[in-house]
């Protein structure tokens, strides 16, 4: 009687250590953030405003990964990047002479990205805090965006605020104070 005592005792563990395993498991996976792909990636527009100059212009294309939960930001992250060459302004002259070392230096540095290393729900929608590589050099920037979500589709639409000086992309002394403004709207899909 007592072997079976014994026997029935280390079952009952074997099962109430797998049950609480297989909770785990599920908890977990149900608590990861939805990975989004990006619709027609090509066809998405960057667009930018210099604040004080005045000039606007686009870039198009956006290679991304984004993987969001809006109820636990926290488990979220988002890398993107876009094409220095896919630059357009109003004037082809001033396109070329922005791809050129004195500003972006495009065929040194073909990419801007951007990736997350922290998503918080804040006022009006959520912050990406994270680290954008632009011209070789990699600051803390952080991206305020809205998510909007029906379905398996999706909008995130974000705007930051860089310093081109920081970067190195416009270096005189004129330009300490210019701010760029960033805003973006990338169609999604699970």
């Amino acid at each position: 009687m007592y072997f079976y005592e014994n026997v029935k005792k280390k079952n009952m563990k074997k099962i109430a250590f797998i049950t609480l395993i297989l909770a785990v498991v599920v908890t977990t996976a149900f608590t990861l953030a939805t990975i989004w792909k990006v619709v027609d990636a090509d066809k998405v527009v960057v667009n930018f405003a210099l604040k004080k100059e005045g000039t606007k212009g686009t870039f198009t294309g956006i290679d991304a990964s984004i993987d969001f939960d809006e109820a636990n930001p926290s488990k979220s992250s988002i890398k993107a990047t876009i094409k220095v060459k896919s630059l357009k302004t109003d004037s082809a002259k001033r396109d070329g002479h922005l791809q050129t070392a004195e500003f972006f230096d495009a065929e040194k540095y073909p990419t801007i990205t951007f990736v997350s290393n922290e998503i918080v729900k804040s006022e009006k929608g959520f912050t990406a805090k994270g680290k954008l590589t632009m011209k070789g050099k990699t600051l803390d920037e952080q991206v305020w965006f809205s998510f909007d979500e029906k379905g398996s589709d999706a909008k995130l639409n974000g705007v930051m605020e860089v310093s081109p000086y920081e970067f190195g992309v416009m270096k005189d002394s004129k330009s300490k104070d210019e701010v760029v403004k960033i805003s973006v709207t990338i169609p999604l899909k699970k």
